[in-house]
């Protein structure tokens, strides 16, 4: 949860607390999805998404990613 609240930090002005992120993808239809990186030993978190589930759509609440890995093409 640490490594999230940072990228969470790094991207936005707004700032939620731990708790309020907390509150939010506990939420009975909110889903979290964690990016990391295997790359290397590390395994640091790319990014998240956190999504809003309903029956027929899909709302991103939010999307952020780590500024180390921003902006970078890889193919």
């Amino acid at each position: 949860m640490k490594e999230i609240l940072e990228i969470e930090q790094e991207s936005f002005d707004f700032l939620c607390s731990e708790e309020d992120f907390i509150k939010l993808i506990c939420q009975e239809n909110h889903s979290c999805v964690v990016i990391k990186d295997y790359s290397n030993e590390n395994n640091n978190i790319k990014g998240f998404i956190i999504c809003e589930n309903h029956k027929e759509k899909i709302n991103i609440v939010n999307l952020a990613v780590h500024p180390d890995y921003g902006k970078r093409k890889e193919y």
